[in-house]
């Protein structure tokens, strides 16, 4: 990759060469400031573009030596490329607990009425994506291009499963409250009208003995 990184023979080619995995970080930084409820702030993809900001400006420095120029390039896009790493690290994340978070106000008769496929696929799913990121940050030395692409493919379906939760909120809440209401009112029969028939019994016995 980087061999041809250095067949460019412009440096504004170069630096274009960035463009693609710039904004892929952009993009994902974006969304973990809009998804992210604690608002946090990330420092290790910011670190990252950090130093790729540094190591450019550093190579314009070395624009008459262009092995250094290179070297510091590829410098940059190795930093740029680990704020990618880190940034979809941090929205699979994110977008996991959402699902939780979505899902914990709700006992588990709650969640099979109203969502059936959470405990048959997609806690499953969740769980298998899981352990293809803990796999695929042993493996950091694969291709950038293949790593962002697979990384893409588990962020979507992260992103399908937290919107068809959304889709059934309504009816969690919905199911929810009914179950409330019929606790009250097995409550109610329990503690008030049950009494108060077993006393009538009772009486009904007692004037029958008379």
């Amino acid at each position: 990759m980087d061999e041809k990184f250095r067949e460019k023979s412009n440096f504004y080619d170069k630096l274009n060469d960035l463009l693609p995995t710039y904004e892929t970080v952009k993009d994902l930084i974006i969304k973990i400031e809009t998804f992210d409820e604690k608002e946090e702030v990330y420092v290790a993809p910011m670190n990252e573009m950090r130093s790729t900001l540094d190591h450019i400006f550093r190579a314009i420095k070395y624009s008459n030596n262009p092995a250094k120029c290179d070297e510091v390039l590829i410098g940059a896009k190795e930093h740029l490329e680990r704020a990618a790493y880190d940034s979809y690290d941090l929205l699979a994340k994110i977008l996991g607990k959402q699902v939780k978070t979505k899902t914990d106000p709700y006992d588990l008769d709650t969640l099979n009425a109203s969502l059936p496929e959470y405990f048959s696929e997609i806690k499953p799913k969740i769980y298998e994506i899981q352990m293809k990121i803990i796999d695929l940050r042993k493996k950091r030395d694969i291709k950038c291009e293949t790593y962002l692409s697979t990384y893409d493919d588990m962020i979507q379906q992260l992103w399908n499963i937290n919107k068809l939760i959304d889709s059934r909120i309504s009816s969690l809440v919905e199911c929810k409250e009914k179950k409330k209401r019929e606790k009250k009112i097995e409550r109610f029969w329990q503690y008030i009208i049950g009494p108060i028939i077993g006393f009538a019994f009772a009486l009904f016995l007692w004037l029958l003995t008379k």
